[in-house]
């Protein structure tokens, strides 16, 4: 899960021992950013997030965990207490799809038992308590870490991503790489280091213009920007272009080529003009089984969709401005 690092901060920044407040600010602002906002349920949901994001790292990389620990300064007594509680959650939080609101119920009742100071300034505090319980249900509780796994991994992708930060951060001193929508999108190009550094240039340009807007997730908005990147990118930089080509497989190029011809084209031919929101929604349709129309039509994930509408119409910039060659435009 580590394979699609940003760049890193600066030296002096990543070199430098991160304190528990940052974390915590760190961890704030992303759930805010993506759409959990500060009201009467944000305490809650905030520690439901902070404690996955804590049991993930100790499940999958207990070095790290035992970093974190470090990091927060957790006393031995929190670490005890933490402990004694991870076994209460087990039987507190079963197996099923009401695991969220159980946590959501059971942590924040926990946390009012405990003898901290209490108050509108104390969210700081409860999302530290609510990762050292966290860190102690990936380290102590194997079966019961296991089982919420697996069902963080069931979750939508926004939410999801949100979950596991601390696992990306931890190679840099447990800060972040960039920004929550930038990170977001690196999540997607693992493996693929030419794509992901044109994508984040390209999508950070647009978000910034984006962030103007009052509704900074239009997809409309989203596609006709990658088009028209799409088009800039192929004519102005070629050499950005090759190395994007011969990073992609050929499986791949010709994928994109398809889509081109069915979704543009076509539809262009019959219309007199190539409308790429319409084309863009009718990727939507086809991607993930026709989920990603579904998810587009309820509206919950704008992030999600507002990045593959880049990435689809960014594109099909590309090659509509390329000239296709005989045998693959067979």
């Amino acid at each position: 899960m580590k394979n699609n690092r940003l760049a890193s901060l600066s030296t002096e920044q990543s070199q430098s021992a991160v304190l528990p407040h940052e974390i915590v600010s760190n961890l704030l602002h992303f759930f805010q950013e993506f759409g959990f906002e500060c009201d009467a349920r944000f305490a809650g949901r905030a520690s439901v997030l902070a404690f996955t994001n804590a049991l993930i790292l100790a499940k999958e990389y207990p070095t790290d965990a035992a970093n974190l620990i470090q990091a927060l300064e957790l006393p031995a007594a929190v670490q005890e207490l933490a402990r004694i509680i991870a076994a209460e959650l087990v039987t507190e939080v079963p197996d099923d799809d009401e695991w969220v609101t159980n946590l959501w119920r059971s942590l924040p009742a926990h946390w009012a038992q405990t003898p901290a100071p209490k108050g509108p300034n104390s969210l700081n505090a409860q999302i530290v308590f609510s990762l050292s319980v966290g860190l102690a249900v990936g380290t102590h509780e194997a079966d019961f870490a296991a089982l919420l796994v697996k069902r963080v991994l069931l979750m939508n992708v926004e939410n999801r991503f949100i979950a596991c930060r601390l696992n990306y951060w931890s190679d840099n001193q447990f800060r972040p790489f960039s920004s929550p929508f930038l990170e977001f999108v690196s999540y997607y190009y693992g493996g693929r280091p030419v794509e992901r550094r044109v994508m984040l240039q390209e999508a950070g340009e647009t978000h910034a213009c984006a962030a103007h807007l009052p509704n900074p997730w239009r997809v409309a908005f989203w596609a006709e920007q990658g088009w028209a990147r799409g088009r800039h990118l192929a004519e102005q930089h070629p050499d950005a272009v090759r190395r994007l080509l011969e990073e992609a497989s050929a499986a791949n190029r010709a994928f994109t080529l398809k889509l081109y011809q069915e979704l543009v084209i076509k539809p262009a031919e019959a219309n007199g003009r190539v409308d790429i929101e319409q084309a863009t929604l009718a990727f939507f349709a086809r991607s993930e089984g026709g989920r990603c129309a579904v998810e587009y039509c309820s509206g919950d994930q704008p992030r999600k969709m507002a990045r593959l509408a880049f990435d689809f119409s960014l594109w099909m910039g590309i090659v509509s401005a390329l000239p296709i060659p005989r045998e693959e435009a067979a």
